[in-house]
């Protein structure tokens, strides 16, 4: 019997290993405050870093992540303290007024 690692395609591996590696940008972008997220789920850019550097991360700035709300506090905190601190000027992938 073929095990389930044997059923995948090469082509399959190939996408799973991207969408890994895109995961891993991403977290590496929140993680350094180049990007973070609004309670709503929209990603918000650093003016640190260029929509096209996003993209070519793989980093799609118009596509909102599920957010729970017992993450809101981490999120305001990450957007505080981490994301572009002091920045004013934050680009959200639309514009909408930030929460208090």
């Amino acid at each position: 019997m073929a095990s389930a690692s044997e059923d995948i395609s090469s082509g399959t591996r190939l996408l799973l290993r991207t969408q890994a590696e895109v995961m891993a940008d991403i977290d590496a972008l929140f993680d350094r405050g180049f990007i973070s997220f609004e309670d709503d789920g929209q990603i918000l850019r650093s003016p640190n870093i260029s929509a096209q550097a996003l993209s070519s991360l793989g980093c799609d700035t118009s596509t909102k992540i599920k957010v729970a709300p017992r993450h809101a506090p981490y999120l305001a905190y990450h957007r505080d303290t981490i994301f572009a601190p002091g920045a004013t000027e934050a680009q959200p992938a639309k514009t909408a007024p930030r929460k208090p």
